[in-house]
Formats: structure tokens, sequence, C-alpha cells
């Protein structure tokens, strides 16, 4: 079972009315993979952060000034493949929008950060990893 899989599909099918799909963004989605599911039109996306951060997780938030909560599902709502050189951005929604803090409610980050902090990947749309 993917991480943080059961949250993430009964989520997509509470809203969807069906069953979808969940994968490990690091073992199933290499590379260019990632940013070409991302990229799907009208595709209900969620991420679940990984379930506990060291501290290389918690230094680089206090870089990027960005808090972002441990085993906590986010809605994907928009990718930017040309961000950084063609490197690409994700958008993200917490659903709780506590606006007490950066990344309470919606807030970009580079893909890098992106598979850095989250650990899978879910949507209504049959994905194709490799």
């Amino acid at each position: 079972m993917v991480e943080g899989e059961t949250t993430l599909l009964t989520a997509i099918h509470r809203l969807q009315g069906y069953i979808g799909f969940a994968w490990n963004i690091a073992t199933q989605l290499p590379g260019v993979d990632l940013a070409n599911e991302l990229n799907k039109p009208n595709a209900l996306i969620t991420a679940g952060s990984v379930h506990q951060f060291t501290a290389a997780h918690y230094q680089r938030l206090a870089e990027l000034q960005l808090w972002i909560w441990t085993s906590h599902a986010y809605s994907v709502v928009a990718f930017d493949p040309n961000f950084n050189q063609g490197q690409g951005r994700v958008r993200l929604r917490n659903p709780h929008n506590d606006l007490s803090y950066n990344g309470g409610e919606e807030f970009w980050l580079s893909l890098e950060n992106f598979r850095f902090f989250f650990g899978t990947l879910a949507s209504d749309r049959r994905m194709q990893p490799r």
C-alpha cells in the first residue's frame, strides 16, 4: 500500500463517487512522469505529505518561510511546467485554510521541493507510471 493511500483515495471517492488511483512519488513516478501526471487536464489530484519530517525537512521549510503539515492531504490546483527553465512548480491548497501561517491556504512549490515533502500522489484519472 502506498503511504497515505487510503486517506487520499477516500477523499477522491467522496468527491467523485468512485475510487481513484494512488502512487508513490519516488518509486512509481520518477523524473518526467510526475510532471506529465501533474499536467493532466481536468484531473482531480491530491498529494500526501510524508509522515515524518527530518531535520533537513524543517531546515528547508525555514528557508522557504513556509509551513507544510506532515501526514496531510493537499489538493493540487495547478502545475506550471515552465517555471525555473522547465523544472516546474506545483500549486497546492491546504483544505484547512489556516491563514495564520505561510502555506495555510494556497502556495507554490518547485517540483524539486514537492518531491522532497510529498510521498503520495492520488488522482481520479488513471496515471501511467513506468
